[in-house]
């Protein structure tokens, strides 16, 4: 069922879940109102929601978290609250959550080290607080991380370094504390790293020369230190490298001449 990009407007009908058979529903970029019903979840064969760009809100129902052959999840921009809750372990077969811009808050799930088919999880511009769960380690499938514009107040673990697929780790925004794992430096798919405006300390270590994939390394507005590594002009990729309003000291190391495709330093 396909009917993105209209001008709908209503709640979505609870008979939708009279529709057993149903394998996809995109109703995408409309005017749509309510609450998402909770007859959704009688859809069992059901393999791609798309909701983003709508007017519903209210929580998300704990039935849909019993729609184990969905594959793809987007409710983005919607007016969601409430918690995620622990039974998307369930959704065991999920490769794309996508929740950004909502007001969910609570914690990320644990137990979501069971959607260990995921490649990207995007839960940007919430409210979610709390730890940073190390379970995330499980999803070796994940591609793509974004989790900034939250309070998470929480440190970075590293054990996350054990997702040696990610190509995007992103928690700008999120008020990250403490330092940055040096395990995390071996993650050498990586190409945007994007912890800016958090509470990190310490410094940039040596080994951030092992991130040879990197085009994008922001880390601006943090509370870092020491001197800039000479091993950050190996970095022949990188196209974006901001550093500003941090408390670095020393000189600029000679290597960075090195870096002829920097488009943006600062």
């Amino acid at each position: 069922m396909k009917l993105y990009d209209n001008q709908l407007t209503g709640t979505i009908p609870t008979e939708v879940g009279h529709l057993i058979k149903l394998k996809r529903i995109d109703l995408d970029m409309n005017g749509l109102l309510g609450t998402i019903p909770t007859e959704i979840g009688d859809c069992e064969q059901l393999e791609f929601l798309w909701l983003n760009n709508n007017n519903l809100n209210g929580t998300i129902p704990e039935e849909l978290y019993g729609l184990t052959a969905l594959q793809k999840l987007y409710m983005e921009d919607l007016n969601l609250t409430g918690m995620i809750s622990k039974s998307i372990g369930n959704l065991v077969n999920l490769e794309v959550l996508n929740m950004n811009s909502n007001s969910l808050t609570g914690t990320i799930p644990p137990n979501i080290k069971n959607c260990t088919k995921l490649r990207s999880i995007e839960l940007d511009d919430n409210n979610l607080t709390g730890s940073l769960p190390s379970e995330i380690k499980h999803l070796t499938n994940l591609e793509l991380l974004y989790l900034s514009g939250n309070e998470f107040g929480s440190s970075i673990p590293s054990e996350w370094a054990e997702m040696q697929n990610l190509t995007v780790l992103a928690i700008s925004s999120s008020n990250i504390t403490g330092r940055i794992p040096s395990e995390i430096y071996n993650l050498t798919k990586l190409q945007y790293f994007l912890l800016d405006r958090n509470e990190l300390t310490g410094t940039i270590p040596s080994q951030v020369g092992q991130m040879k994939n990197l085009t994008h390394l922001y880390l601006y507005d943090n509370q870092l230190d020491g001197q800039l590594p000479s091993a950050l002009g190996g970095l022949s990729n990188l196209k974006e490298l901001v550093l500003d309003q941090n408390k670095f000291t020393g000189t600029v190391p000679t290597s960075f001449r090195n870096m002829t495709g920097l488009g943006e330093y600062r």
